[in-house]
């Protein structure tokens, strides 16, 4: 449910501290702790038609390399919220 998705959400925000300064630091640190999966910028032709994913096989995250920090903060949110909701790779 929506309510199920918001706590875990905030759940995980409080472990990852979700104050906005050195943010991608902390969650690439948290992503490594927690799941064991690392990040990688890839050119956009690796991923073609993402800005982002998780690749189960090589336990990776790969993002696209010309992303803004801002769309970087929204890749690692939204691919945290796959790994937190539906437990993939865990």
């Amino acid at each position: 449910t929506l309510a199920y998705a918001r706590a875990r959400g905030r759940e995980h925000r409080a472990l990852i501290n979700g104050s906005p300064d050195d943010l991608i630091p902390r969650v690439t640190r948290y992503l490594w702790e927690e799941f064991r999966i690392h990040m990688q910028a890839v050119a956009p032709k690796i991923i073609p038609g993402s800005r982002g994913e998780v690749s189960p096989g090589g336990r990776v995250l790969k993002y696209n390399e010309r992303l803004s920090d801002a769309e970087l903060r929204e890749v690692l949110a939204h691919e945290l919220g796959h790994l937190v909701l539906h437990e993939r790779l865990t």
